[in-house]
């Protein structure tokens, strides 16, 4: 069980983002939109998906034409969270199985901690993938999708939060919904949602779960793209407080908030600090 660190903001970075259809790269430094550069993949169901992103990586033009000084992976992972104080290195792997289903195959389980929020979200990834990239990039960090995006807006909401919120951040074909009580995390899931119908029925019912007022409590969407724009025309059909949260907002117009092609959840581990 390994620790993962949280600082980015060095030179050009390599990211690795690893979804349920696919996995992206990303080449970029996180102080100038200059220079950004992408490769997509979808994952090809005849084949391993571990082998398909290893193949990539070794053929991967982005990768290897210029050096990178720090390189990252973000995983769509099963998580759990655990209270800082109540935490035991030793008990990792024991804490995240009691939580979760057993994987299919071997796994490594890492976790990160969020100090603003005093808890560690504890994940796991394919015990190949984890060796050979650590092999291959010895100085690579890991870490679960959502975790960076949980401690940004933790921040956001010390600042300048003085009622009830639902976060939304939607993503290939998922939806995370999260929320802070005294500027601890509350709540937070993700669920698969093809469709707004889906995700619809999803929001509202975690929003009557939490007890929220539909017209008092605010719905917040993170860096909204066309299909959740459309998605928020629906909720405002149920609930009066509905807003969107660019990224140049949230992080004081930084460079690369301006490169569309970059997740909002990638944005939040290479601007940490911003």
């Amino acid at each position: 069980m390994l620790e993962t660190g949280n600082n980015t903001n060095q030179a050009y970075s390599l990211s690795i983002r690893i979804h349920a259809d696919g996995f992206s790269f990303y080449s970029c430094n996180p102080l100038t939109d200059k220079g950004f550069k992408k490769e997509d993949y979808f994952f090809q169901p005849e084949s391993d998906r571990t082998g398909q992103i290893l193949s990539a990586v070794n053929q991967s033009v982005l990768i290897h034409e210029k050096q990178h000084a720090q390189f990252n992976l973000l995983l769509q992972s099963p998580v759990t969270h655990v209270p800082m104080e109540l935490f035991r290195k030793e008990e990792t792997e024991l804490l995240f199985n009691f939580s979760n289903t057993k994987a299919k195959t071997p796994v490594q389980i890492l976790y990160n901690i969020l100090p603003r929020l005093e808890i560690v979200e504890i994940f796991r990834i394919e015990e190949q993938l984890y060796s050979q990239l650590t092999k291959q990039f010895p100085n690579i960090r890991y870490y679960a999708q959502n975790s960076m995006l949980l401690e940004k807006m933790a921040s956001h909401q010390t600042q300048y939060d003085t009622g009830k919120k639902l976060y939304v951040y939607s993503y290939n074909k998922r939806i995370f919904l999260f929320h802070y009580k005294n500027n601890k995390l509350l709540f937070a899931n993700e669920f698969k949602a093809d469709n707004h119908q889906s995700a619809l029925y999803l929001l509202l019912h975690v929003w009557k779960n939490l007890e929220f007022d539909a017209y008092t409590d605010e719905c917040i969407f993170l860096a909204p793209g066309e299909y959740e724009l459309a998605l928020m025309e629906k909720v405002r059909e149920y609930l009066k407080s509905v807003y969107e949260l660019s990224p140049t907002v949230l992080f004081r117009r930084a460079a690369l908030t301006r490169i569309p092609q970059i997740p909002f959840d990638l944005l939040t581990l290479l601007l940490n600090g911003f």
